[in-house]
């Protein structure tokens, strides 16, 4: 039970970033400097952002994120 609670406090942390419409990597970025997880390991970058994509997804399967295209890019909202 810990570990759920831990899971949703942590989607919405990253819910609450997303204040306007997003790309992933504008998540991405904005999660970098929420979190301070600023690397110059390409290794821990792309560990992060694959689990960043885990929680944007589940978001929007839960219906707090929605997600459109424009210009041939994929945004998300609230």
């Amino acid at each position: 039970m810990e570990n759920q609670a831990a899971i949703r406090d942590r989607a919405e942390q990253i819910r609450a970033l997303v204040d306007r419409p997003m790309t992933i990597d504008g998540i991405y970025a904005a999660a970098c400097r929420h979190f301070g997880l600023l690397t110059r390991n390409r290794w821990k970058s792309a560990l992060f952002e694959r689990n960043l994509r885990t929680y944007v997804e589940y978001l929007r399967d839960m219906g707090a994120l929605q997600v459109f295209a424009e210009d041939g890019l994929t945004y998300y909202r609230q």
